[in-house]
């Protein structure tokens, strides 16, 4: 507060009513900015330590404050100790494999590999290949030995992304692999024992899936000794502003960007929104936030960024279809990856944290031309 009279009630009742500082009009204008500065600093502070107080909820990379996600903490610290076999539901883009890997950074394996095997992106004639791996000559272009996922696996975690989609006869040899804690690769005639903790997740209801001679009934009894489930983001909203300012922060200092904050109408727009891509859609939304967005406060107009309208009942939709807005995103990321790594794909793919392959046919599909800089 800024005034002409210079009366200590005055003051105090100011200090009351959450005034930070009173100053009598007349004094040195430099003490007004002083007080003004000091009162940023104080703001940046609090924010600070909020935030760190925010980060204490969350298992490693999977956040959350909601009361779904509170539980699903208090599971994680329950079960990461044991051996039990876990299958994580959910729709696409919610975290599944984050909360794999928060299980096993919890429990006693956390030291060893925790090795990721998306069933979807391998074709089906080689996922036996790359869960079990082969010997030299096992079939026509097996020209080296190659490990499998169990194999690197070993003393670790397995994480087995989209179970639902092994074909009936792998599903018999996962069923023995359970059962014995053997494997053959293949090729070979000798068995190999192995010690790895296996957590499966499936978009797919795999009871309805047993129900319908698609997935073993043995098999997934054998998988789902422990069961969690994680909600849509809209069925949890008091998760969508905290992700969005955990995704803020982070990717702010990624960019090396100022912090920024959304005001009320830009949260109530996020709030509002459906984010059928869950989290993923929601953290890919921000980084363009942060990439085209140069102030401090997000307001509601920057926001178009998310491609949104009303219609006539006024219900949120976008404008672009899901597949279509994930598409195009997905390939300018490829894009910035290949140019950040001097168009090598290997190197791309390891910064993606996706497989080698897996990164080719996206390239392919897309029509990604990969040039590479001199030196």
């Amino acid at each position: 507060m800024y005034s002409a009279y210079a009366d200590s009630h005055l003051g105090n009742e100011s200090a009351k009513l959450g005034v930070y500082d009173f100053l009598p009009k007349g004094e040195n204008i430099e003490l007004l900015f002083d007080s003004i500065e000091s009162i940023i600093q104080k703001y940046e502070i609090i924010t600070q330590q909020q935030f760190d107080a925010e980060y204490f909820k969350q298992k490693h990379n999977f956040v959350g404050v909601s009361e779904p996600i509170m539980n699903l903490f208090k599971t994680v610290d329950q079960v990461a100790a044991t051996n039990a076999r876990i299958l994580i539901s959910g729709e696409t883009g919610v975290g599944k494999n984050l909360l794999a890997e928060a299980i096993h950074q919890a429990s006693n394996r956390c030291d060893k590999p925790f090795v990721w095997l998306d069933c979807t992106t391998i074709p089906e004639n080689l996922l036996e290949s790359e869960l079990f791996g082969h010997e030299r000559g096992a079939f026509t272009g097996a020209d080296k030995k190659r490990l499998g996922r169990l194999a690197l696996a070993d003393k670790g975690t397995l994480f087995i992304d989209q179970i639902d989609d092994l074909s009936l006869s792998l599903q018999a040899k996962m069923l023995r692999l359970i059962e014995t804690g053997k494997f053959e690769p293949i090729g070979s005639n000798k068995e190999q024992e192995i010690d790895v903790r296996i957590i499966c997740a499936s978009l797919k209801d795999l009871k309805e899936q047993v129900g319908e001679k698609k997935f073993r009934e043995d098999l997934f009894y054998r998988i789902a000794q422990i069961e969690l489930f994680i909600p849509p983001l809209r069925h949890r909203k008091e998760d969508i502003t905290f992700l969005a300012r955990h995704f803020i922060r982070k990717l702010c200092l990624q960019y090396k960007k100022p912090t920024m904050e959304f005001s009320s109408d830009a949260k109530n727009i996020l709030l509002n929104y459906n984010w059928s891509g869950n989290v993923r859609e929601l953290q890919f939304f921000i980084e363009r936030l942060v990439i085209f967005i140069n102030k401090r406060l997000i307001q509601k107009s920057d926001l178009e960024l998310l491609q949104i309208s009303k219609d006539k009942e006024g219900m949120i939709n976008e404008i672009l279809p899901l597949r279509e807005a994930k598409q195009n995103f997905e390939k300018e990321y490829i894009i910035k990856a290949l140019i950040a790594n001097n168009g090598k794909v290997s190197a791309a793919a390891e910064q993606l944290q996706t497989d080698r392959t897996n990164l080719y046919k996206k390239i392919q599909f897309y029509g990604v031309k990969i040039e590479q800089a001199d030196g």
